[in-house]
């Protein structure tokens, strides 16, 4: 398992490495600005930061799909599935490899936002106020909101659920239409649609069962949202595993 998850991560490595040299290259021009006091380049370098970290995350859940179809519709990636390895470790290594990089990629941006948080409001004199502003621009704009530590860990670990989720829900869609069309044109345009069709009903499914007046508070609502995608997540793995096992592997 261990050779497949660097497998994996070899494949991804040029793209991490193209965000991290842009990620480099507006914090270099963030951190000018801050020295110059220039504050039209302070502003466009953390408007430019905010979307390429937002971007980049993303785009590290785009890239394993696109690999994973790579994989499954081209003769090179194809002789993956020739190796004495199960579908369901080649699957669980792609999954395993996307959840890591998209918590140290997440990781990652957090820590740096952080930084160049607290650099701009020392660079203003304003430290000293920085966890009061943001916790009341916080509340005002989610007010059940709280912001201790364990309900931001809750919170993160309930997103992460649902990013593991959606990826999965992606996987699926894309080997069910490979699994039907054997690399026909069009596989892609299907896969997008019944990965349309999957996020829409588990988002209905999600709101009819994380209605947040049954909750007595956000703890447990973030708790039984995890659980939930997480299981669902399971279900979308086993049946993805089951169908790449039977239909597509040699």
């Amino acid at each position: 398992m261990l050779k497949l998850i660097g497998y994996e991560f070899r494949k991804t490595w040029f793209a991490k490495v193209i965000l991290l040299c842009i990620t480099a290259l507006l914090e270099l021009v963030f951190v000018i600005g801050l020295l110059t006091s220039d504050e039209s380049t302070i502003a466009l370098s953390a408007m430019l930061l905010a979307l390429v970290a937002t971007g980049g995350v993303m785009a590290m859940g785009l890239i394993s799909v696109t690999i994973l179809h790579r994989d499954m519709n081209t003769r090179q990636g194809y002789m993956l599935f020739m190796t004495p390895n199960s579908c369901y470790k080649i699957l669980g290594a792609k999954v395993l490899e996307n959840g890591l990089t998209i918590l140290v990629t997440g990781a990652f941006f957090a820590l740096l936002g952080a930084l160049d948080i607290t650099l701009l409001f020392g660079h203003y004199k304003m430290i000293d106020r920085m966890w009061e502003l943001l916790t009341s621009f916080m509340t005002k704009m989610v007010p059940q909101l709280n912001l201790q530590g364990h309900v931001i860990f809750l919170f993160l670990i309930s997103s992460l659920c649902s990013w593991v989720l959606t990826v999965l829900t992606a996987f699926f869609a894309d080997v069910m239409a490979s699994s039907v069309l054997r690399g026909k044109r069009g596989g892609g345009f299907v896969a997008f649609l019944i990965f349309i069709v999957l996020n829409v009903l588990i988002a209905w499914g999600s709101r009819q069962l994380t209605d947040a007046r049954i909750f007595p508070g956000v703890e447990s609502m973030f708790i039984w949202t995890s659980v939930i995608d997480l299981a669902l997540a399971a279900l979308m793995y086993w049946v993805t595993a089951l169908v790449m096992e039977r239909r597509l592997s040699v």
